[in-house]
């Protein structure tokens, strides 16, 4: 029987859905990891770059270091145009598909919080072709319902925008909201500290709370080759299964994704699946041939190399404005990361020079 999920990462998720984040905006979001974290006994560092470190030490002062990665920020807009009326048109931070915005919420974080709605033509109003064509963003308005003077005050070309900010609780323990890629992973990152308050971790764990994973994993990369970790574990979110999808994907309530990559560490990739059998925590095999889509490669090749491996939490609809996210998977990643930290036996190969 497993244990049941705390009630603390669905008020962390619901804090989180309030507080926008898109890649280059990220303080808010920063800010509160490092609170959250300070407050649950971890020591807490800002890079120049807005990357977050929280640091719990391992039992031993010269424990090997894991560095553990989630990113910050999420996909998003800003603003790029005044069109009169208090329209406004936006330019696309990260990747989504424009064809779910019509009608939908968008939060314009500029001086104060703007509540807008991307304009849709009524079906009755739509002409047959308009029906078949696929909505481009260079298309589209976002109506401030604003007098032109406020919306070119309030909204200024350059200010950051994302779809609304309420996070759903739905049936059986799954939750739906923007951007929980990543912040289920921060939330589990909070919750594994939490553990370690009454078990310490053998390694010393780095937590990294990266920016702009979105727009290519620049945070993650330069806090990898300032740090020089010893081995890390990239957390994000990996596809889950829906109805006409084309797999394979992962299962919503399953547990995390661990991944076999080329392009990741297979000795450390054994071992943590190794930690998951021992504990009889609930895991998913994922093959990923290629660089994975996550911070895992910048870490990789970051200083003289850093042995890594992917764990992902399952996230249906991604980069949309309804993700969903199973908060069982939520915890049972958080409970492997725990037991890795615990009883992972990884240690990195000496540097020995030939020649």
């Amino acid at each position: 029987m497993t244990d049941p999920v705390p009630k603390s990462l669905c008020d962390t998720l619901r804090d989180l859905a309030k507080i926008g984040g898109i890649s280059g905006d990220e303080e808010r979001t920063a800010n509160y990891f490092a609170a959250r974290a300070k407050a649950l006994g971890a020591s807490v560092a800002t890079d120049r770059l807005g990357n977050v470190l929280a640091t719990v030490a391992g039992k031993e002062k010269d424990a090997p270091v894991l560095l553990i990665d989630s990113h910050a920020d999420e996909i998003g807009f800003l603003v790029s145009e005044h069109c009169g009326g208090g329209f406004l048109k936006l330019k696309r931070v990260g990747g989504m598909d424009p064809g779910v915005l019509p009608a939908s919420e968008i939060v314009i974080r500029g001086e104060k919080t703007v509540r807008a709605v991307v304009a849709a033509k009524p079906p009755h109003l739509m002409r047959a072709e308009d029906r078949k064509k696929k909505p481009m963003l260079d298309d589209l308005y976002v109506d401030t319902l604003l007098s032109e003077a406020d919306a070119n005050r309030l909204c200024p070309v350059g200010t950051p925008a994302g779809f609304a900010d309420a996070l759903t609780v739905l049936q059986n323990g799954r939750v739906a909201s923007r951007g929980l890629d990543d912040r289920v992973s921060g939330a589990c990152f909070l919750r594994v500290i939490e553990l370690c308050r009454k078990d310490p971790p053998a390694y010393t764990l780095k937590f990294l709370f990266s920016v702009q994973e979105e727009i290519g994993g620049l945070g993650a990369e330069t806090s990898a080759f300032g740090l020089t970790p010893d081995l890390s574990i990239c957390v994000d979110v990996g596809f889950a299964a829906f109805e006409g999808g084309e797999g394979p994907f992962l299962e919503l309530a399953r547990g995390p994704g661990i991944s076999y990559s080329d392009t990741l560490s297979r000795t450390l990739t054994d071992d943590l699946v190794r930690v998951a059998r021992e504990e009889n925590l609930p895991f998913q095999l994922l093959a990923e041939p290629g660089e994975t889509g996550t911070n895992a490669h910048e870490i990789q090749v970051s200083g003289r190399g850093v042995p890594s491996t992917v764990c992902s939490i399952p996230l249906s609809y991604m980069h949309s404005p309804a993700e969903v996210a199973d908060l069982f998977d939520v915890e049972q990643t958080a409970r492997l990361l725990h037991a890795y930290a615990q009883k992972g036996s990884f240690a990195p190969k000496e540097i020995r020079y030939v020649g």
